[in-house]
């Protein structure tokens, strides 16, 4: 058993080569990509040549219940939106919300928008306005939560990677607003957003599939082993890929012909993960519990059970 990579670069072209190269090494299957956008590029070819696709971290619905050559060890983000929105809800009351999103991620992001107004609007919410970006291309933050906030909004949607959601906060609190900033999954995946976001982004509202404070031996094991190789904490993405990659190993363990890693992946069964069970189905999509989680203090913190 041989470890190849090939960087998908987070977008089109370069995932596309590095499916193909990963292929043309001889690749029986591939862990990635790490964005929806990529999938977008890299399914296609995983179906052309053969190779299956284990993504620690793409969750748009744009991927469920396909039988192709895609499957993935987190849950679809139709069930965090929904959760998310109820969450705002029951917190707040049917508000009105203004959102902000990312289109450099467009099938992550788009998916998560469109999940969240559908629930609120069932929840008695409703969704004011829509304002997008591009995340690499210099955006306006000022002018975004200038116009974000025009309609007086109760609470604010931001979806985007951590960096750009810690800039929004920023200028969402600048403008004196002061009420709740419900963030993405994305979002919240590193502790670039409280390192960039600072007092901006303190009780947030967002939600994850990893509780950071558990203390569960293996879980605490593998915080151990990865800081020591790779100098700071492991996050969402190390979470899942590590899980992806064991997934893997045991795939093959179970599997004789490398022609089949896809159905042996699928069959699997239950599998243990560092913090919860991972069950994939006929389609290679799998549901898991998310924590509701704030910043408080400059911590990630969760604030009830799953």
């Amino acid at each position: 058993m041989v470890l190849e990579v090939a960087d998908d670069g987070a977008g089109d072209e370069a995932s596309v080569e590095g499916v193909k190269t990963l292929a043309d090494k001889g690749a029986v299957v591939i862990i990635g990509p790490l964005t929806s956008s990529s999938a977008s590029a890299a399914v296609p070819v995983a179906e052309q040549v053969g190779v299956p696709l284990l993504s620690p971290t793409v969750s748009s619905t744009d991927f469920s219940r396909q039988d192709d050559m895609f499957l993935r060890t987190c849950a679809d983000n139709r069930l965090y939106a929904s959760m998310l929105a109820s969450q705002v809800v029951d917190g707040y009351g049917p508000v009105r919300v203004s959102a902000i999103y990312d289109l450099g991620n467009r099938s992550y992001s788009e998916a998560l928008f469109r999940h969240f107004k559908e629930t609120l609007g069932a929840r008695g919410g409703r969704m004011q306005q829509a304002l997008t970006f591009t995340s690499g291309e210099n955006p306006d933050y000022t002018e975004l939560a200038g116009k974000a906030l025009a309609d007086k909004p109760d609470c604010v949607l931001v979806v985007a990677n951590p960096i750009d959601s810690a800039l929004v906060c920023q200028r969402l609190r600048l403008a004196g607003y002061d009420g709740p900033i419900a963030l993405s999954h994305w979002g919240a995946s590193s502790n670039e957003l409280v390192t960039a976001g600072g007092d901006a982004v303190e009780n947030s509202l967002f939600l994850d599939n990893w509780d950071r404070a558990s203390t569960d031996p293996e879980f605490l094991a593998m915080v151990e082993a990865f800081k020591k190789r790779f100098g700071y904490s492991p996050g969402f993405a190390a979470i899942h890929a590590y899980d992806a990659t064991n997934m893997t190993l045991k795939a093959f363990e179970a599997e004789a012909a490398p022609a089949s890693m896809k159905d042996a992946l699928l069959g699997l069964g239950p599998f243990e993960g560092v913090q919860g069970v991972i069950q994939l189905d006929e389609f290679g999509d799998t549901v898991r519990p998310f924590y509701p989680m704030t910043i408080a203090g400059g911590s990630f913190v969760v604030t009830g059970t799953p």
